[in-house]
């Protein structure tokens, strides 16, 4: 009787334990989503002729209007883009990704590879682009450039990607040099 006892309330706080890590990272990404939502009606009060797209848990700021028809699912996009840990603003300090040249010399990253600097073609259908960037990327004009915000929940979750901190919030700053079929 004692064994089942400790048993059956061993599992009943692993599953308390479990149901509260879920309800924070519930909570992580809610206060994530306000500090977007913040940031984006910052951003338009002080540009508003920016406009701005919600695609499934992204947020996508148009800083400068692309011309031609809006990349789909199916298709490929070209881009230059600076990546960062979001955490109410883009800041170099969060910079963990980048194939802009002038961004990396101004953090202070090593630009003497200038093959580290071209343009990466992806497309939204691609597995190993997270959530968060595969559905900012949908609406996209060539010659478009914008910042894709999402929380941690649809960008590298509960896993750590280099020096992406599990569960962070993610910002692109992106530049679409062309679309391809």
């Amino acid at each position: 009787m004692t064994r089942k006892l400790i048993a059956s309330l061993a599992l009943g706080s692993l599953l308390l334990l479990g149901g509260c890590i879920k309800e924070n990272a519930e909570l992580m990404y809610s206060n994530q989503e306000t500090k977007i939502d913040s940031f984006v009606k910052s951003t338009l009060d002080k540009n508003p002729s920016y406009t701005v797209t919600y695609n499934h848990g992204s947020v996508r700021i148009t800083v400068v209007e692309g011309n031609g028809p809006a990349l789909e699912k199916k298709n490929s996009v070209s881009i230059l883009y600076a990546g960062y840990t979001f955490n109410g603003g883009l800041s170099s300090s969060g910079l963990f990704a980048t194939n802009i040249k002038e961004i990396a010399k101004d953090s202070g990253w090593d630009v003497s590879d200038d093959s580290a600097f071209k343009p990466i073609t992806v497309s939204p259908s691609d597995n190993n682009l997270v959530d968060g960037l595969a559905n900012g990327l949908v609406g996209v004009k060539e010659g478009e450039e914008c910042i894709i915000l999402f929380s941690g929940k649809y960008g590298f979750g509960k896993k750590q990607n280099g020096t992406i901190s599990a569960n962070s919030a993610i910002a692109y700053h992106v530049l679409a040099t062309s679309i391809s079929d």
